[in-house]
C-alpha cells in the first residue's frame, strides 16, 4: 500500500519522491495503526495522522475541504466496515458517501450509487475471504463494482457530467473543454482502491 500510495501522490499530485513518501507514510501509519486496534479509543488514535494525510492533499488539491473533518469520516466508515456485523445493510453506504461528500464538497445525496457499488465491492471481498474462496471470477466482480462505483463518484461532483450521462444518446453533444479538476484521493484502511 505505502508504495502505491507514494506513486500515486507523485502522479497526481506531483509531489517530489521524498515528498510522496512523507505523505505516503502518515496514511500507511494510520491504516496499521487502525488494522492492530480494537476499540473506538484504539481507532480514534489514528486520526492525527490522517488528519495530517488529508491537510497534505488538500494543500496541493484545487478542491478546499476541511481536513480534520474527512479524516473523522474518513475514519467512520472504517470503523463500519470493521464491525459491519453491528451495523445495518445501508450504514457503510451512508458511511462512504458522507466521507466522500466532506471530501468532495459536494452533497452525500449525490453519491448513494457510488457508496452502494463500493459497499457492494466490500462485501463480496469481505464474505468469500473470510470463507477462503476468493476467485478470479469473484475479484473481476469486484473490479466491475469499483470501477462503476468512480465512475458515479465522478459524475457526483462533476455537474455538466450528470446532465450529460442523463441525456439520450441521440442527443449528447461532447462537453465543453474545462479546467483540469484534480480530484483529493483516499486510501482504504485495509486495500488500496486508487482514486477516481
Amino acid at each position: 500500500m505505502f508504495f502505491q500510495l507514494a506513486s500515486l501522490m507523485r502522479s497526481q499530485y506531483h509531489y517530489s519522491l521524498v515528498q510522496s513518501h512523507v505523505v505516503a507514510f502518515r496514511a500507511a501509519r494510520a491504516a496499521f495503526a487502525f488494522k492492530r486496534g480494537n476499540t473506538r479509543a484504539e481507532y480514534e488514535a489514528v486520526i492525527p495522522d490522517l488528519a495530517g494525510y488529508y491537510s497534505s492533499l488538500r494543500d496541493k488539491s484545487t478542491t478546499p475541504f476541511n481536513a480534520d473533518s474527512v479524516a473523522a469520516l474518513e475514519l467512520e466508515w472504517w470503523i463500519v466496515h470493521r464491525q459491519r456485523t453491528l451495523h445495518e445493510g445501508g450504514d457503510l453506504d451512508r458511511a462512504l458517501a458522507n466521507a466522500a461528500g466532506a471530501f468532495y464538497r459536494v452533497s452525500p445525496g449525490t453519491l448513494k450509487e457510488y457508496s452502494r457499488y463500493r459497499s457492494e465491492a466490500m462485501k463480496i471481498r469481505d464474505e468469500h475471504s473470510e470463507k477462503g474462496s476468493l476467485t478470479e471470477r469473484d475479484w473481476t466482480m469486484i473490479g466491475d463494482l469499483l470501477q462503476r462505483s468512480w465512475r458515479s463518484l465522478w459524475r457526483g461532483f462533476h455537474p455538466s457530467a450528470r446532465a450529460f450521462a442523463r441525456k439520450p444518446t441521440a442527443a449528447r453533444r461532447p462537453m465543453a473543454a474545462q479546467k483540469p479538476h484534480r480530484a483529493p484521493c483516499s486510501i482504504e484502511s485495509e486495500e488500496f482502491v486508487s482514486c477516481p
